[in-house]
């Protein structure tokens, strides 16, 4: 029997195998592993079509990577976490690397430089490989799921801030930031997020996030919201976009039956959506699906409402287990504001 060979082609796609495999075992190796080279690629793209110059002593690379490493570094100022991050980087991220600057002040510089569109090219780039790594499993019960949450951040009173931030809800109070984010509810996985003053709507924000959603998910993309989202507005959008969603209802929304209900026995139908403001703008109806699911705590039961007019695409269990996993956008918000 002749002996099986393998080609060197074979051989050294498996030998990359094996070392990503062992890379993605350390931290360096997990960065690798979604700042790809193709996100760089996409990075300096971005940079180029801005404009900008290179740096001798902080080229892109560095530069990014040492700002995003700040983020997990401990320390009272930004001076303490830039040392570590960038002593992280010199001795195990690119040790053969061509060392970058090694003063706060000139970082600091040439994050100021970069525009803000090379930042969103790379987040672009990098929920691409995230899409690409975990399509399979942000996928629940046949939806790619994403719940979609917003909190106020209190900031410190100084005057640059007020200044740029206004006045919050109540006279005399801090400056607010209000962020809205998003986030794979199967996975955990932070996927992208807005900022705004308190005064930002998280409905608009939740609109502008819609940009950043898979291009080509293994699923259709299902949103799962709170009642801060029931708006006529947002719900007509989303159905021009075909993004379904699955958002709980405040008491203040107005729904229409063609036929009489009885709402002890209710468990799920078909409504029209309308509200006053609407009906004088001579807007149309919206045709939703309600969903009545029993609370395991408290002593209401949880309403939703869905574009998903078919229980077979969307059944009412999945729609409460949908609904209960919606906590981790939510756990988010919260440890954001600690």
């Amino acid at each position: 029997m002749a002996a099986l060979c393998s080609t060197p082609s074979s051989r050294a796609s498996a030998k990359r195998a094996r070392q990503q495999a062992r890379r993605a075992e350390s931290l360096s190796g997990s960065i690798r592993q979604f700042l790809t080279p193709e996100v760089w690629k996409q990075a300096r793209q971005a940079a180029h079509a801005a404009g900008c110059r290179n740096d001798p002593r902080w080229s892109l690379q560095p530069l990014i990577l040492t700002w995003a490493m700040m983020t997990w570094c401990a320390g009272p100022t930004d001076a303490e976490r830039f040392l570590t991050a960038r002593t992280f980087y010199v001795r195990v991220h690119g040790p053969k690397r061509k060392r970058p600057g090694q003063y706060f002040s000139g970082f600091h510089k040439a994050v100021r430089r970069l525009p803000m569109t090379v930042w969103w090219a790379v987040g672009a780039a990098v929920r691409r490989q995230l899409e690409r790594t975990l399509a399979d499993r942000m996928v629940v019960d046949g939806w790619t799921t994403f719940g979609c949450d917003g909190t106020r951040l209190e900031c410190p009173r100084t005057q640059q801030l007020e200044d740029d931030l206004g006045q919050a809800s109540k006279p005399g109070s801090a400056p607010m930031l209000w962020i809205t984010a998003l986030v794979s509810l199967r996975t955990g996985v932070l996927w992208s997020w807005r900022l705004g003053t308190a005064k930002a709507g998280e409905r608009q924000h939740l609109l502008d996030l819609l940009e950043d959603l898979p291009r080509a998910p293994l699923a259709p993309v299902l949103l799962v919201c709170d009642a801060g989202y029931v708006s006529y507005e947002l719900i007509r959008t989303l159905l021009g976009r075909g993004c379904s969603f699955l958002i709980r209802l405040s008491s203040q929304a107005q729904l229409y039956s063609d036929a009489g209900v009885e709402v002890a026995m209710f468990r799920e139908g078909q409504f029209w959506y309308w509200t006053d403001k609407a009906e004088k703008a001579e807007k149309p109806p919206l045709r939703v699906r309600v969903i009545r699911v029993a609370s395991r705590k408290r002593k209401n039961d949880v309403w939703l409402v869905t574009d998903v007019l078919d229980p077979q695409l969307l059944s009412a269990e999945s729609a409460g287990r949908l609904y209960r996993m919606r906590w981790e956008s939510e756990c988010f918000s919260r440890l954001t504001s600690v």
